[in-house]
């Protein structure tokens, strides 16, 4: 689950191209924003009817400050979208799996 296909795809082409079980199931890929719950409650429900279930979730979507600079030049919106995506997108992707 990513905001980028073609992210998503090198991803699970390096996954494939490095696994040594040539038995293991494929990847599915999915394009969501973590902070839309209703994308993510989409991509969620999607993927429980492809696979059946959800074994393990690595929430790992984030950023950091841009520009880099001292806490007082950081500005609320700026601040806002960090949060969003840093705290309150795992929140949403979390609590989406774990409610299935």
């Amino acid at each position: 689950l990513s905001r980028t296909k073609s992210e998503l795809e090198e991803t699970a082409s390096l996954a494939a191209s490095n696994s040594k079980d040539k038995d293991c199931p494929s990847m599915s890929i999915h394009v969501a924003d973590v902070t839309n719950v209703s994308e993510v409650e989409d991509t969620i429900a999607t993927i429980l009817k492809k696979w059946g279930g959800i074994d393990i979730l690595i929430n790992n979507a984030g950023t950091s400050q841009k520009p880099k600079g001292t806490l007082e030049t950081l500005s609320a919106d700026d601040l806002r979208t960090l949060l969003d995506l840093n705290v309150v997108g795992v929140h949403i992707v979390t609590s989406a799996v774990l409610r299935q």
